[in-house]
C-alpha cells in the first residue's frame, strides 16, 4: 500500500515538475487548442514582422478599418499625392490634338498615371496616343507624358479636353 501511494506521489509530483519546466520548442501548435491563444495573452512586442510567414496576412484576415494611411507601408499612403494636368486649362476645345503633363512636386517620384478624355461635343472619336512616364536626367521620374487626338480631325464646336492624372511618391519611401 506504501509502495502505490508512492508511485502515485511520484507521477503526480513529476508531472508537475515537467509542466513548469518544459524545454525550447517543447510546445507545438498540435499542442494547441483552437483559439486558445488569444491578443491578450501575447506579450508585448513578441509578433513581429519577421515572425509573420511571407504572404500569411491577406487582406480576407485583416478587420475592415483596421490599417490607416499612417500605418500602411510606413506610411506610404501618407506619403503620395495625385497630380493633375489639363488641356486646355479649363473649358473643352475643338483642336484635333492635346497634351498633358502632370508633374510631380520637388521631392516626388512618379508612380503611375493615366489620363481621361472629358466632354460630349461632336469629337467623338479621340484616342490616346501616348501615355508613358517621362524619364528624365534628374532625380528620377517627376512627370507623365499623355497626347490624344480626335481622329479624321474635328469640326468647329466638336469640343473635348485631355486631363492627365500622375500618381506621386516621396522620394525614398
Amino acid at each position: 500500500m506504501v509502495a502505490t501511494l508512492a508511485l502515485f506521489a511520484a507521477l503526480g509530483l513529476g508531472t508537475a515538475f515537467a509542466a513548469t519546466k518544459l524545454g525550447k520548442d517543447a510546445v507545438k501548435t498540435r499542442n494547441i487548442a483552437n483559439s486558445a491563444v488569444k491578443a491578450s495573452k501575447l506579450a508585448s512586442n513578441a509578433v513581429t514582422e519577421a515572425k509573420i510567414a511571407g504572404a500569411a496576412v491577406t487582406s480576407g484576415k485583416i478587420a475592415d478599418g483596421a490599417v490607416t494611411g499612417a500605418k500602411a507601408g510606413n506610411g506610404v499612403l501618407r506619403d503620395m499625392i495625385i497630380v493633375t494636368d489639363r488641356e486646355p486649362d479649363s473649358g473643352e476645345t475643338d483642336t484635333a490634338s492635346k497634351q498633358a503633363f502632370p508633374n510631380c512636386p520637388s521631392g516626388y517620384q512618379m508612380t503611375g498615371g493615366g489620363g481621361r478624355i472629358i466632354g460630349d461635343g461632336g469629337a467623338k472619336d479621340v484616342i490616346f496616343t501616348i501615355n508613358h512616364p517621362i524619364v528624365d536626367d534628374g532625380p528620377g521620374k517627376r512627370q507623365w507624358f499623355l497626347q490624344a487626338e480626335a481622329l479624321g480631325g474635328v469640326a468647329p464646336g466638336d469640343d473635348w479636353a485631355l486631363e492627365g492624372t500622375g500618381v506621386c511618391v516621396k522620394a525614398g519611401t
